[in-house]
Protein backbone atom coordinates (compact mmCIF):
# COMPACT_ATOMS: atom_id res chain seq x y z
CA UNK A 1 0.00 0.00 0.00
CA UNK A 2 0.96 3.44 -0.61
CA UNK A 3 1.51 6.38 1.51
CA UNK A 4 -0.17 9.48 0.90
CA UNK A 5 0.96 13.05 2.45
CA UNK A 6 -2.16 15.34 3.13
CA UNK A 7 -1.18 18.90 3.67
CA UNK A 8 -2.79 20.33 6.63
CA UNK A 9 -2.62 23.21 8.30
CA UNK A 10 -3.41 24.28 12.00
CA UNK A 11 -4.67 27.20 13.45
CA UNK A 12 -2.68 29.07 16.21
CA UNK A 13 -3.64 31.82 18.61
CA UNK A 14 -2.18 35.38 18.08
CA UNK A 15 0.99 35.06 19.49
CA UNK A 16 1.62 32.11 17.33
CA UNK A 17 1.36 29.16 19.90
CA UNK A 18 -0.57 26.14 18.99
CA UNK A 19 -2.66 23.58 20.95
CA UNK A 20 -1.41 20.07 22.07
CA UNK A 21 -2.75 17.53 24.40
CA UNK A 22 -1.28 14.96 26.66
CA UNK A 23 -1.96 11.76 25.48
CA UNK A 24 -1.81 10.65 29.68
CA UNK A 25 -3.21 13.27 31.75
CA UNK A 26 -5.19 14.82 28.65
CA UNK A 27 -4.52 18.22 29.73
CA UNK A 28 -4.01 20.85 27.28
CA UNK A 29 -1.11 23.32 26.62
CA UNK A 30 0.58 25.35 23.49
CA UNK A 31 4.08 25.10 21.87
CA UNK A 32 5.37 27.99 20.08
CA UNK A 33 5.62 27.30 16.16
CA UNK A 34 6.11 29.46 13.47
CA UNK A 35 6.05 28.79 9.51
CA UNK A 36 10.34 29.68 9.38
CA UNK A 37 11.00 27.37 11.84
CA UNK A 38 13.76 24.69 11.26
CA UNK A 39 12.12 21.52 10.39
CA UNK A 40 15.02 19.52 10.77
CA UNK A 41 15.61 20.91 14.11
CA UNK A 42 12.51 19.99 14.93
CA UNK A 43 12.61 16.08 13.00
CA UNK A 44 15.75 15.94 15.54
CA UNK A 45 13.19 16.36 18.20
CA UNK A 46 11.67 12.23 18.94
CA UNK A 47 10.03 13.05 21.94
CA UNK A 48 8.53 15.50 23.74
CA UNK A 49 7.06 15.84 27.91
CA UNK A 50 4.09 17.17 29.34
CA UNK A 51 4.39 20.46 31.07
CA UNK A 52 1.60 18.93 33.73
CA UNK A 53 2.62 15.21 34.89
CA UNK A 54 6.07 15.20 33.27
CA UNK A 55 5.47 12.14 31.30
CA UNK A 56 6.83 11.57 27.29
CA UNK A 57 5.86 10.44 24.47
CA UNK A 58 6.64 10.59 20.83
CA UNK A 59 6.40 13.98 19.26
CA UNK A 60 3.36 13.21 16.99
CA UNK A 61 1.23 11.98 20.42
CA UNK A 62 -0.08 15.29 21.44
CA UNK A 63 -3.17 16.01 19.22
CA UNK A 64 -6.00 17.12 20.32
CA UNK A 65 -9.62 15.56 19.92
CA UNK A 66 -10.61 17.90 17.45
CA UNK A 67 -7.33 18.02 15.59
CA UNK A 68 -7.55 14.29 15.28
CA UNK A 69 -11.14 14.73 13.89
CA UNK A 70 -10.11 17.29 11.93
CA UNK A 71 -6.95 15.49 9.99
CA UNK A 72 -9.51 12.04 9.86
CA UNK A 73 -12.05 14.25 7.71
CA UNK A 74 -9.21 15.76 5.69
CA UNK A 75 -8.55 11.86 4.43
CA UNK A 76 -12.04 11.25 3.99
CA UNK A 77 -12.62 14.10 1.68
CA UNK A 78 -9.09 14.25 -0.05
CA UNK A 79 -8.43 10.29 -0.74
CA UNK A 80 -11.24 8.43 0.48
CA UNK A 81 -14.03 9.98 -1.41
CA UNK A 82 -12.18 9.88 -4.94
CA UNK A 83 -11.68 6.13 -4.74
CA UNK A 84 -14.83 5.78 -3.87
CA UNK A 85 -16.47 7.68 -6.46
CA UNK A 86 -14.17 5.41 -8.75
CA UNK A 87 -15.10 2.26 -7.58
CA UNK A 88 -18.78 3.32 -8.39
CA UNK A 89 -17.98 4.31 -12.09
CA UNK A 90 -16.21 0.79 -12.50
CA UNK A 91 -18.83 -1.12 -10.86
CA UNK A 92 -21.55 0.42 -12.85
CA UNK A 93 -19.40 -0.39 -16.08
CA UNK A 94 -18.52 -3.75 -14.83
CA UNK A 95 -22.05 -4.93 -14.00
CA UNK A 96 -24.03 -4.14 -16.96
CA UNK A 97 -26.32 -7.38 -18.38
CA UNK A 98 -28.95 -9.51 -16.40
CA UNK A 99 -26.94 -11.14 -13.81
CA UNK A 100 -26.18 -8.19 -10.80
CA UNK A 101 -27.95 -4.99 -10.48
CA UNK A 102 -25.71 -2.89 -8.25
CA UNK A 103 -26.60 0.40 -7.42
CA UNK A 104 -24.02 2.75 -5.24
CA UNK A 105 -24.88 5.98 -4.14
CA UNK A 106 -22.02 9.00 -5.05
CA UNK A 107 -20.25 9.19 -2.04
CA UNK A 108 -20.11 13.02 -0.14
CA UNK A 109 -18.01 13.78 2.83
CA UNK A 110 -18.60 17.07 5.07
CA UNK A 111 -16.10 19.67 4.39
CA UNK A 112 -13.69 19.49 7.21
CA UNK A 113 -14.00 22.72 9.70
CA UNK A 114 -11.56 23.63 12.60
CA UNK A 115 -12.53 25.92 15.63
CA UNK A 116 -10.77 29.14 14.92
CA UNK A 117 -7.79 29.16 18.32
CA UNK A 118 -8.54 30.80 21.63
CA UNK A 119 -6.24 33.44 22.72
CA UNK A 120 -6.42 31.81 26.30
CA UNK A 121 -3.55 30.71 28.57
CA UNK A 122 -0.32 32.18 30.20
CA UNK A 123 3.25 32.07 28.86
CA UNK A 124 5.64 30.03 30.55
CA UNK A 125 9.55 30.28 29.43
CA UNK A 126 12.07 27.24 30.64
CA UNK A 127 15.52 28.43 31.27
CA UNK A 128 17.19 24.86 30.56
CA UNK A 129 16.36 24.61 26.91
CA UNK A 130 15.09 28.47 25.65
CA UNK A 131 11.53 27.19 24.99
CA UNK A 132 8.47 29.16 25.65
CA UNK A 133 5.32 27.38 25.97
CA UNK A 134 1.48 28.63 27.05
CA UNK A 135 -0.01 26.93 30.40
CA UNK A 136 -3.42 26.88 32.13
CA UNK A 137 -3.89 30.20 33.61
CA UNK A 138 -4.32 28.92 36.95
CA UNK A 139 -1.68 26.30 37.07
CA UNK A 140 0.22 26.60 40.19
CA UNK A 141 2.32 23.54 40.14
CA UNK A 142 5.64 22.68 38.70
CA UNK A 143 6.14 22.56 34.92
CA UNK A 144 8.37 20.25 33.45
CA UNK A 145 10.33 21.35 30.19
CA UNK A 146 8.71 19.81 26.79
CA UNK A 147 12.10 19.66 25.13
CA UNK A 148 14.48 17.57 28.06
CA UNK A 149 11.71 17.45 30.94
CA UNK A 150 13.46 19.30 33.68
CA UNK A 151 10.98 20.27 36.42
CA UNK A 152 11.09 24.35 36.79
CA UNK A 153 9.21 26.14 39.41
CA UNK A 154 6.45 27.99 38.53
CA UNK A 155 6.52 32.38 39.80
CA UNK A 156 2.66 31.03 41.59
Amino acid sequence: MSEVKIPMSLPLDTDGFLRRECPYCKREFKILTSPEENESEERDIVERFCPYCGQSANKNSWWTSEQLRYAKEIALKKVLEPELKKLGANLERTSRGNFITIKMEKPSFKTPRISEEADDMKIFKFHCCNERIKIEEDWKGDVHCVICGKRNKTDS
